[in-house]
């Protein structure tokens, strides 16, 4: 963490508090911090590197939205799912505004809108969530490109959740399979 906030003051001095180089170093600050689970620390640096994109690039861009995103797992890791759902289905809609229904980046927001919906008990949305991104991931990316993984295993989790364990178990298959394709069998 050390380096990190050097790096930040660094960034501060040398390009002022409303640049995007300095957003990027909260961000790195910010996954650190994730990575060790010391989530409130890293709640204001990531709203603070939102800020500045927001006025640097202004609120719709796409480098906003993946901050927000970011911002998102941050409160769902403090299991505040409904301030989650709220900023992520304000990351989807921007998503799709700025890069279309099939970009397969909306596909990967999707998927994590759905991962906030399950926790959040809305089972029946999660479901049509989770088919729209797999709809989108497969049509860009194929079926059996890595990115689908996620969604699958979270559809799996899904389908045993609802006592579907039928479906299940032929989803999580499908979702080993495509990590076994990409990785190897004995990854």
């Amino acid at each position: 963490l050390e380096p990190l906030d050097r790096r930040i003051e660094y960034r501060r001095a040398q390009f002022g508090a409303f640049d995007p180089r300095l957003a990027e170093a909260l961000a790195a600050k910010v996954g650190a911090l994730f990575q060790i689970g010391r989530f409130p620390e890293a709640e204001p640096l990531i709203e603070q590197a939102i800020a500045i994109l927001t006025q640097v690039l202004g609120a719709e861009h796409m480098d906003v939205a993946a901050m927000q995103n970011r911002l998102v797992r941050v409160r769902f890791a403090q299991s505040r799912m409904d301030e989650a759902l709220v900023l992520m289905r304000e990351v989807v809609r921007k998503t799709e505004a700025g890069l279309g229904a099939t970009h397969p980046e909306l596909g990967m927001r999707l998927s994590n809108l759905a991962t906030v919906l399950i926790r959040a008990h809305q089972l029946p949305e999660a479901r049509s969530t989770l088919e729209r991104s797999l709809t989108i991931l497969e049509a860009a990316r194929g079926p059996n490109h890595p990115t689908l993984a996620f969604p699958l295993n979270t559809l799996g989790d899904l389908q045993r959740e609802l006592g579907e364990l039928s479906a299940a178990a032929t989803t999580y298959q499908r979702a080993a399979d495509i990590v076994g394709l990409a990785m190897g069998r004995e990854h």
